[in-house]
């Protein structure tokens, strides 16, 4: 190695060091400033979820009548395609007898 690249290697050093030192204090003060957000909404915050959880068990209460009512549904459509086929039934059975 030549001494020129030999003194760029040892003023390289310290330059990088305050680099990362200046990156370092940017990133903590962006921490603090984060920090201080953080403690300004953390006071309100347990007043917010009551209602939205309030919001989800009302949708969940219609989410199981919706559910029950599609039940519903589907049995009483079970049930007319029963009668259906018994009225058939009982019609072929009576043609049979006469």
């Amino acid at each position: 190695m030549h001494l020129q690249e030999i003194l760029g290697m040892v003023e390289e050093k310290p330059t990088s060091t305050h680099m990362f030192e200046e990156r370092k204090s940017q990133v903590q003060k962006t921490i603090q400033k984060n920090r201080t957000c953080v403690m300004q909404i953390t006071p309100s915050s347990p007043r917010r979820p009551m209602p939205k959880l309030d919001v989800l068990r009302r949708r969940n209460v219609v989410g199981e009548f919706i559910r029950g009512w599609g039940e519903l549904e589907r049995v009483v459509h079970v049930v007319r395609k029963g009668k259906v086929q018994l009225e058939e039934a009982g019609g072929r059975q009576r043609g049979r007898t006469r």
